[in-house]
Protein backbone atom coordinates (compact mmCIF):
# COMPACT_ATOMS: atom_id res chain seq x y z
CA UNK A 1 0.00 0.00 0.00
CA UNK A 2 1.40 3.61 -0.54
CA UNK A 3 0.65 5.00 2.79
CA UNK A 4 0.28 3.06 6.60
CA UNK A 5 -3.36 1.62 6.81
CA UNK A 6 -4.85 1.78 10.36
CA UNK A 7 -10.46 -11.07 12.86
CA UNK A 8 -11.34 -15.33 14.16
CA UNK A 9 -11.87 -18.23 12.33
CA UNK A 10 -9.37 -20.33 14.02
CA UNK A 11 -11.04 -22.94 14.83
CA UNK A 12 -11.98 -23.62 11.05
CA UNK A 13 -8.40 -23.20 10.14
CA UNK A 14 -6.94 -25.67 12.75
CA UNK A 15 -7.39 -28.71 10.73
CA UNK A 16 -5.10 -27.27 7.95
CA UNK A 17 -2.81 -24.34 9.51
CA UNK A 18 -0.63 -24.62 11.88
CA UNK A 19 -0.46 -22.30 15.10
CA UNK A 20 -4.30 -22.37 14.46
CA UNK A 21 -6.70 -21.50 17.62
CA UNK A 22 -9.98 -22.90 18.13
CA UNK A 23 -12.25 -24.84 20.73
CA UNK A 24 -14.00 -27.30 18.51
CA UNK A 25 -17.10 -26.44 18.48
CA UNK A 26 -18.03 -25.39 15.12
CA UNK A 27 -19.10 -27.61 11.56
CA UNK A 28 -15.53 -28.83 9.89
CA UNK A 29 -15.69 -26.53 6.99
CA UNK A 30 -12.54 -25.97 4.42
CA UNK A 31 -9.97 -23.32 5.15
CA UNK A 32 -10.45 -19.73 3.92
CA UNK A 33 -7.90 -18.37 2.02
CA UNK A 34 -5.40 -16.01 3.37
CA UNK A 35 -7.01 -12.42 3.58
CA UNK A 36 -4.02 -9.74 3.70
CA UNK A 37 -1.03 -10.25 1.13
CA UNK A 38 2.20 -9.91 3.03
CA UNK A 39 2.98 -6.94 1.42
CA UNK A 40 0.10 -5.26 2.88
CA UNK A 41 0.19 -6.84 6.36
CA UNK A 42 2.77 -4.70 8.24
CA UNK A 43 1.01 -1.91 7.37
CA UNK A 44 -2.87 -2.32 7.77
CA UNK A 45 -1.88 -4.14 11.69
CA UNK A 46 0.68 -0.66 11.98
CA UNK A 47 -2.65 1.44 11.60
CA UNK A 48 -4.80 -0.70 13.95
CA UNK A 49 -2.60 -0.04 16.56
CA UNK A 50 -2.30 3.55 15.88
CA UNK A 51 -6.13 3.37 15.91
CA UNK A 52 -6.14 1.61 19.32
CA UNK A 53 -3.80 3.76 20.71
CA UNK A 54 -6.10 6.63 19.87
CA UNK A 55 -9.01 5.17 21.63
CA UNK A 56 -7.10 3.77 24.88
CA UNK A 57 -6.20 7.79 25.04
CA UNK A 58 -9.42 8.80 25.72
CA UNK A 59 -11.22 5.05 27.14
CA UNK A 60 -11.40 5.88 30.32
CA UNK A 61 -14.04 8.83 29.86
CA UNK A 62 -15.41 7.52 26.70
CA UNK A 63 -16.65 4.25 26.53
CA UNK A 64 -17.16 3.75 23.02
CA UNK A 65 -13.89 4.02 23.20
CA UNK A 66 -13.02 0.86 25.14
CA UNK A 67 -15.24 -0.62 23.01
CA UNK A 68 -13.62 -0.08 19.52
CA UNK A 69 -9.93 -0.65 21.09
CA UNK A 70 -11.02 -3.84 22.11
CA UNK A 71 -13.13 -4.63 18.88
CA UNK A 72 -9.60 -3.64 16.98
CA UNK A 73 -7.21 -5.91 19.31
CA UNK A 74 -9.44 -8.51 18.13
CA UNK A 75 -9.42 -7.45 14.41
CA UNK A 76 -5.66 -7.71 14.73
CA UNK A 77 -5.64 -11.30 16.10
CA UNK A 78 -8.52 -12.48 13.30
CA UNK A 79 -5.96 -10.16 10.97
CA UNK A 80 -2.39 -12.12 12.05
CA UNK A 81 -4.74 -15.39 12.19
CA UNK A 82 -6.21 -15.10 8.94
CA UNK A 83 -2.96 -14.23 7.22
CA UNK A 84 -0.82 -17.55 8.77
CA UNK A 85 0.68 -19.75 5.74
CA UNK A 86 2.53 -23.07 6.55
CA UNK A 87 4.35 -23.00 9.39
CA UNK A 88 8.17 -21.29 8.81
CA UNK A 89 8.99 -17.85 10.49
CA UNK A 90 6.14 -16.07 9.35
CA UNK A 91 3.66 -17.90 10.41
CA UNK A 92 5.01 -18.17 13.53
CA UNK A 93 5.00 -14.67 14.04
CA UNK A 94 1.64 -14.18 12.57
CA UNK A 95 1.24 -16.68 15.62
CA UNK A 96 2.26 -14.46 18.45
CA UNK A 97 0.85 -11.33 16.98
CA UNK A 98 -2.27 -13.06 17.08
CA UNK A 99 -1.39 -14.43 20.74
CA UNK A 100 -0.03 -10.68 21.88
CA UNK A 101 -3.20 -8.75 20.49
CA UNK A 102 -6.01 -11.91 22.42
CA UNK A 103 -3.94 -10.41 25.68
CA UNK A 104 -4.28 -6.83 24.31
CA UNK A 105 -8.33 -7.52 24.31
CA UNK A 106 -8.37 -9.04 27.56
CA UNK A 107 -6.30 -6.32 29.17
CA UNK A 108 -8.76 -3.66 27.56
CA UNK A 109 -11.38 -5.71 28.67
CA UNK A 110 -10.40 -5.64 32.05
CA UNK A 111 -9.82 -1.98 31.77
CA UNK A 112 -6.47 -2.37 32.63
CA UNK A 113 -5.87 0.70 30.38
CA UNK A 114 -2.54 1.73 31.52
CA UNK A 115 -1.26 -1.66 30.67
CA UNK A 116 -3.35 -1.75 27.62
CA UNK A 117 -1.49 1.22 26.55
CA UNK A 118 1.89 -0.59 26.83
CA UNK A 119 0.65 -3.83 24.99
CA UNK A 120 -0.52 -1.85 21.80
CA UNK A 121 2.85 -0.41 22.00
CA UNK A 122 5.04 -3.97 21.83
CA UNK A 123 1.99 -5.65 19.64
CA UNK A 124 4.64 -4.85 16.21
CA UNK A 125 7.62 -6.21 17.98
CA UNK A 126 5.72 -9.96 18.42
CA UNK A 127 8.75 -11.76 17.92
CA UNK A 128 8.20 -15.68 16.17
CA UNK A 129 9.53 -17.26 19.18
CA UNK A 130 6.94 -16.13 21.58
CA UNK A 131 4.21 -17.42 19.49
CA UNK A 132 2.07 -20.89 21.17
CA UNK A 133 1.32 -24.31 18.76
CA UNK A 134 -2.16 -23.65 19.66
CA UNK A 135 -3.55 -20.87 21.46
CA UNK A 136 -7.11 -20.82 22.45
CA UNK A 137 -10.24 -19.86 20.45
CA UNK A 138 -9.91 -16.06 19.43
CA UNK A 139 -13.39 -15.69 20.82
CA UNK A 140 -15.37 -17.46 23.50
CA UNK A 141 -18.92 -18.40 22.99
CA UNK A 142 -19.73 -17.44 26.75
CA UNK A 143 -19.04 -13.65 25.57
CA UNK A 144 -21.50 -13.63 22.67
CA UNK A 145 -24.37 -11.52 24.26
CA UNK A 146 -22.04 -8.95 24.90
CA UNK A 147 -19.23 -9.51 22.05
CA UNK A 148 -21.53 -9.79 18.98
CA UNK A 149 -23.10 -6.09 19.85
CA UNK A 150 -19.78 -4.48 20.40
CA UNK A 151 -18.32 -6.05 16.63
CA UNK A 152 -21.18 -5.03 15.01
CA UNK A 153 -21.04 -1.50 15.94
CA UNK A 154 -17.67 -1.52 14.41
CA UNK A 155 -19.30 -0.86 11.14
CA UNK A 156 -21.52 2.46 12.63
CA UNK A 157 -20.16 5.98 10.93
CA UNK A 158 -17.31 7.65 13.18
CA UNK A 159 -19.82 10.10 14.35
CA UNK A 160 -22.27 6.71 15.88
CA UNK A 161 -19.10 5.04 17.79
CA UNK A 162 -18.18 3.26 14.19
CA UNK A 163 -14.57 2.58 12.93
CA UNK A 164 -14.72 5.53 10.68
CA UNK A 165 -12.81 5.60 7.10
CA UNK A 166 -9.33 6.09 6.05
CA UNK A 167 -9.01 8.88 4.49
CA UNK A 168 -12.16 10.66 6.42
CA UNK A 169 -15.03 11.43 3.60
CA UNK A 170 -16.19 14.75 3.92
CA UNK A 171 -19.41 13.51 4.50
CA UNK A 172 -19.60 12.03 7.90
CA UNK A 173 -22.56 9.74 6.70
CA UNK A 174 -20.24 8.28 4.31
CA UNK A 175 -17.72 7.73 7.44
CA UNK A 176 -18.52 3.97 8.13
CA UNK A 177 -17.54 0.67 6.75
CA UNK A 178 -21.34 -0.17 6.34
CA UNK A 179 -22.37 2.99 4.27
CA UNK A 180 -18.55 2.61 2.27
CA UNK A 181 -20.39 -0.92 1.16
CA UNK A 182 -23.59 0.60 0.39
CA UNK A 183 -22.45 2.71 -1.63
CA UNK A 184 -19.91 1.10 -3.46
CA UNK A 185 -22.50 -1.65 -4.65
CA UNK A 186 -25.18 1.15 -5.36
CA UNK A 187 -22.59 3.47 -7.32
CA UNK A 188 -20.22 2.26 -9.87
CA UNK A 189 -16.90 4.17 -9.37
CA UNK A 190 -14.17 4.89 -12.54
CA UNK A 191 -10.90 3.40 -12.34
CA UNK A 192 -9.99 6.53 -11.80
CA UNK A 193 -12.12 6.67 -8.50
CA UNK A 194 -10.59 3.50 -7.32
CA UNK A 195 -6.74 4.69 -8.25
CA UNK A 196 -7.67 7.25 -5.69
CA UNK A 197 -9.47 5.32 -3.15
CA UNK A 198 -8.04 1.76 -3.75
CA UNK A 199 -5.92 1.65 -0.19
CA UNK A 200 -8.79 2.79 1.61
CA UNK A 201 -11.45 0.19 0.45
CA UNK A 202 -8.65 -3.14 0.49
CA UNK A 203 -8.57 -1.37 4.42
CA UNK A 204 -12.45 -1.80 4.78
CA UNK A 205 -12.61 -4.77 2.96
CA UNK A 206 -9.88 -6.44 5.76
CA UNK A 207 -11.85 -5.23 8.33
CA UNK A 208 -14.97 -6.30 7.30
CA UNK A 209 -13.72 -9.68 6.77
CA UNK A 210 -12.05 -9.53 9.86
CA UNK A 211 -15.31 -9.02 12.05
CA UNK A 212 -17.03 -11.59 9.99
CA UNK A 213 -14.47 -14.04 10.97
CA UNK A 214 -14.77 -13.17 14.61
CA UNK A 215 -19.16 -13.42 14.82
CA UNK A 216 -18.24 -16.53 12.62
CA UNK A 217 -17.31 -18.13 15.85
CA UNK A 218 -20.36 -16.68 17.60
CA UNK A 219 -23.10 -18.23 16.25
CA UNK A 220 -26.03 -18.95 18.62
CA UNK A 221 -25.17 -22.71 20.42
CA UNK A 222 -28.67 -24.02 19.00
CA UNK A 223 -31.54 -23.53 17.00
CA UNK A 224 -34.52 -21.67 17.96
CA UNK A 225 -37.10 -20.85 16.02
CA UNK A 226 -35.93 -19.69 12.54
CA UNK A 227 -32.71 -19.23 13.85
CA UNK A 228 -30.39 -21.66 12.60
CA UNK A 229 -26.62 -21.46 13.73
CA UNK A 230 -25.73 -23.48 10.79
CA UNK A 231 -27.21 -20.13 9.07
CA UNK A 232 -25.66 -17.69 11.15
CA UNK A 233 -22.19 -19.06 9.96
CA UNK A 234 -23.41 -19.25 6.08
CA UNK A 235 -23.81 -15.72 6.17
CA UNK A 236 -20.91 -14.99 8.26
CA UNK A 237 -18.90 -17.04 5.82
CA UNK A 238 -20.38 -15.35 2.74
CA UNK A 239 -19.60 -11.92 4.50
CA UNK A 240 -16.00 -12.86 4.79
CA UNK A 241 -15.45 -14.28 1.17
CA UNK A 242 -17.62 -11.21 -0.74
CA UNK A 243 -14.90 -8.72 1.81
CA UNK A 244 -11.83 -10.51 0.63
CA UNK A 245 -13.05 -10.39 -3.10
CA UNK A 246 -13.74 -6.70 -2.97
CA UNK A 247 -9.97 -6.29 -1.39
CA UNK A 248 -8.58 -8.08 -4.35
CA UNK A 249 -11.32 -6.00 -6.60
CA UNK A 250 -10.07 -2.93 -5.31
CA UNK A 251 -5.95 -4.01 -5.91
CA UNK A 252 -7.61 -4.70 -9.68
CA UNK A 253 -9.09 -1.36 -10.05
CA UNK A 254 -12.16 -3.44 -11.07
CA UNK A 255 -14.99 -1.61 -11.12
CA UNK A 256 -17.65 -3.95 -11.83
CA UNK A 257 -16.01 -6.64 -9.45
CA UNK A 258 -15.98 -4.25 -6.86
CA UNK A 259 -20.07 -3.23 -7.25
CA UNK A 260 -20.55 -7.09 -7.28
CA UNK A 261 -18.16 -8.00 -4.29
CA UNK A 262 -19.49 -4.64 -2.50
CA UNK A 263 -23.17 -5.87 -3.19
CA UNK A 264 -22.82 -9.57 -1.88
CA UNK A 265 -21.66 -8.59 1.27
CA UNK A 266 -24.03 -6.32 1.98
CA UNK A 267 -26.30 -8.77 1.39
CA UNK A 268 -24.70 -11.26 3.28
CA UNK A 269 -25.53 -8.79 6.51
CA UNK A 270 -29.03 -7.56 5.24
CA UNK A 271 -29.60 -11.61 5.32
CA UNK A 272 -28.83 -12.86 8.59
CA UNK A 273 -29.91 -9.42 9.75
CA UNK A 274 -33.29 -10.14 8.47
CA UNK A 275 -33.29 -13.40 10.93
CA UNK A 276 -31.25 -12.81 13.74
CA UNK A 277 -31.42 -9.29 15.04
CA UNK A 278 -33.39 -8.66 17.92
Amino acid sequence: MSRPLPVALACLLAASVPFAAGDGKQDAEPAWKTLIPPTEFAPVVAEAVRAVEKDLAVADKDPQARVRARGTALMVAAYAQGSIKGDGADARQRAALRDAALKLAGTINEKRLADAVKLARALPEAKATDATKTAAALVKSDDRDELVPDLMALFRTRARGGLGLLPRPSDPRHDGIEARLDLLANRTQTKDDLARQADGVALTAYQAAAIADLVHALSPAKKEGDKDPKDWRRWSRDLRQASADLADAARARDPEKVRKAAGMAGGACNDCHKVFRE
